[in-house]
Parts: C-alpha cells; structure tokens; sequence
C-alpha cells in the first residue's frame, strides 16, 4: 500500500510542478490553487522504546516474561512536499535505511539464543501546518515493515521462527523552519510516533504479545522550495 501510495504522490507532484498554471476547479467555483513544491533530505536519530511479554509453551510448565527496552539508530531521510498556499503542505518522508535494534543473547544448556529485529521500509503521509515565526506542526501515519531475526536452539522454541510484522502507526510533530530568499531551507524537527500494538504466535507455540510500541524522531533537513 505504501508503495502506491508514493507513486500517486510523486505522480502528482511532478504533474503539479510541470504546469506552472494555477489549478482551477470552476465547476465548484472554487478560487485559484498556486501549488509549489519543496524537496529536501537530512539526518534523524531514532529513539525507540517497546514494552512487551513471552508466553512460553512448554511441554512441562508455561511461563511468562515480561521486558522493555529501547533503541536508538540513525537514518538519512528524504522527503517530498506539496505547498498549498502559504500555510498547508502535504508531503511524503521515507527513511532509506534500516532501523535495527542490538541483538539480545542468552545462552541455555551450552547453547546461545539470539534476538534482533530491523525495521525497513518507513513511510510517513503528513500534512503541515505552518504556525509563526517559522515554526510548523505535522501530523499523519507511517508504515513500514518489522523483520525478526532470531536464531533460538533451547527450550521450547526449537528451530522456531517468528514472522514478520507490518508497522502501522500515528505521527505528530513540532519543528522550525528557516528559509532564504532563493527558496533554501534548514529545518529541525522533533516527531513522534505511536505504532499499533499486535500479538503473534512462533512456529513452536510461543506468544509474543507487544503492548507498547513508539519512537521519538529528532532530524535536521536541508531543502529547496521552488
């Protein structure tokens, strides 16, 4: 989805930018829409944090574990915008690289268990609104995809898998704008994103159940408006 997603953006973005004329709509006698657009791409540090428990399947007893824990991982990021007017912009922002948490480890019976996860594929749809004095808010969901990579020898967990995750979420955020007259742009931000709990079962019976599942994204942009 979030790939057609992109494609209808960019397809409209670049239809936008192609014809310079304003967009008018006289059958809903509506008034002129200038429509210009930004580019930019910069760094943000992601924080994350995730809270949640294993249900065992033992042949001889169930147990529950219970953990938290967070992250923090760097990304370049690019994104794409529509400004409507002074004010509105909507935009698409895509991290290029993965996110990857550290690998957890334990060792059972002379064996070693390992745990990570990567997250891939982060796509944020937001609209912004520019405040005062340069500064902006944006809000809009993000989507993405959760790789688990585990390599589990012990217990009940034999040879078993987890599968793999849709990241689906909410993002809100605050940041500051400063912009030349020629059109550049340096912009800080600091967003926020809920993501959707979900509970999944392994190949052996095990229950991961994820209770809490957020990020906080701190990134500098360099971009050009024309």
């Amino acid at each position: 989805m979030k790939k057609i997603l992109i494609a209808l953006f960019a397809t409209f973005f670049l239809y936008s930018n192609a014809n310079s004329a304003d967009f008018k709509m006289p059958e809903f006698n509506l008034p002129d829409i200038d429509f210009n657009g930004t580019i930019g791409v910069g760094a943000t540090s992601n924080l994350g944090h995730a809270k949640g428990s294993e249900t065992g399947n033992s042949t001889t007893n169930t147990h529950v574990v219970k953990e938290g824990g967070v992250f923090v991982d760097d990304s370049m990021t690019i994104f794409a915008e529509l400004n409507l007017g002074d004010r509105v912009s909507l935009g698409v922002q895509y991290l290029t690289d993965d996110l990857a948490t550290p690998e957890s480890e334990n060792t059972k019976n002379g064996s070693k268990n390992t745990l990570k996860a990567t997250f891939s594929d982060i796509t944020t749809i937001y609209a912004r609104l520019n405040v005062i004095g340069g500064f902006y808010i944006k809000g809009g969901i993000v989507d993405g995809d959760i790789e688990t990579l585990e390599n589990v020898t012990t217990s009940s967990q034999s040879g078993s898998t987890v599968p793999d995750q849709s990241l689906d979420g909410e993002v809100l955020g605050i940041g500051h704008m400063y912009e030349h007259d020629n059109g550049l742009q340096l912009r800080t931000e600091l967003m926020y994103a809920d993501y959707d709990v979900f509970k999944v079962t392994d190949s052996s019976g095990d229950i991961y159940d994820i209770t809490t599942l957020e990020s906080l994204q701190a990134s500098i942009f360099v971009a050009k408006a024309f």
